[in-house]
């Protein structure tokens, strides 16, 4: 019994330091990919994803910025790419109903978009996506996932909703500042 409770004590520990790092990317810069790269990086290193991406929505619903990594690395990625996974993917889906969603095999679920880059197209995985919302407004979505099946489950979920509360304030605050910079440019 004293493991387990070891164990619930250092998952909700790393949790809090992750949402603790998340808040100070947030708060130590106002450009949004910066923060989009930082905070997907923590994020996938913390919970033990391989892959995951942040795609920021515009009020339209098109894709405006985004951050992908893949096994630590940051990668270039096209407008196309984040088309294809908008279009037809688990990240789409879940700007299109608002609600995050967690899938513990993506070869037996449609919303997953197999991809054959990094030779992993075809292997089934687990994944999660949650819609970030600021001001009742969808500015967009983190996708994760993991080479594992049933890698996620709930308690990863509600780390990742938390993170993405956090992740959509500072799209709000890249925006704000965007904003009064071309204000300032005005003037």
């Amino acid at each position: 019994m004293t493991s387990h409770i070891e164990s619930e004590y250092t998952s909700t520990h790393e949790s809090l330091e992750l949402l603790y790092h998340i808040s100070r990317e947030i708060a130590s810069t106002l450009d949004l990919e910066t923060v989009l790269q930082r905070v997907l990086a923590l994020s996938t290193r913390t919970i033990g994803a391989v892959s995951g991406s942040i795609i920021v929505i515009n009020n339209e619903g098109e894709p405006v910025e985004s951050a992908i990594i893949y096994e630590d690395e940051i990668l270039e990625h096209s407008a196309s790419k984040i088309k294809k996974l908008m279009d037809g993917g688990l990240a789409g889906w879940v700007v299109q109903n608002g609600e995050p969603a967690l899938i513990l095999n993506t070869n037996r679920d449609e919303r997953w978009v197999k991809s054959s880059q990094h030779g992993d197209g075809e292997k089934a995985k687990s994944a999660l996506s949650v819609p970030l919302i600021a001001r009742e407004d969808l500015v967009g979505v983190i996708t994760l996932s993991h080479p594992i099946p049933l890698f996620f489950n709930n308690d990863h979920l509600d780390l990742v909703k938390a993170i993405a509360d956090q992740a959509s304030l500072a799209v709000v605050n890249a925006r704000l500042y965007a904003v009064s910079q071309q204000q300032v440019l005005v003037m």
